[in-house]
């Protein structure tokens, strides 16, 4: 179980990680998100943009709450953000006739998904570990 928690514990950094890394190389690049042969202008854009910018902002927020409170609550209201933002962009990029593909998605999922599985997983296993210890003594 203990090693359950540290690889859950490991891929929950590591996804706050690549939404922050993410959001700022998206910011010094927006090809990453637009492909090279579309350059968009104006409002479509930096509504993407500024999401981006906002998600990162929210999620460094959370995740220094997460350890100073020492809860989980955060990581399920992110996670569950996270993935419907991911839903959100299709339609968005749909509304808007923005083609897109389908890596934004795929991100939102897996880092709304880690967050999820942090939550389910991480409460369980300290409250197991707090029970052997209690059985120990």
């Amino acid at each position: 179980m203990l090693l359950l928690k540290k690889a859950v514990w490991i891929n929950f950094n590591f996804a706050v990680l690549a939404q922050i890394i993410g959001s700022i190389a998206l910011l010094n690049n927006p090809s990453l998100l637009f492909g090279e042969e579309l350059y968009f202008y104006g409002p479509l854009r930096n509504n993407l943009l500024i999401i981006t910018t906002n998600l990162a902002g929210i999620q460094l927020v959370l995740w220094v709450t997460r350890y100073t409170k020492n809860g989980y609550a955060e990581a399920l209201l992110m996670g569950l953000f996270l993935i419907l933002c991911g839903f959100g962009t299709r339609v968005y990029s749909a509304t808007n006739s923005i083609p897109l593909d389908n890596t934004l998605l795929y991100y939102g999922l897996y880092i709304g998904g880690s967050h999820l599985l942090y939550f389910l997983i991480a409460p369980k296993c300290k409250e197991r570990v707090r029970h052997e210890a209690d059985e120990a003594d």
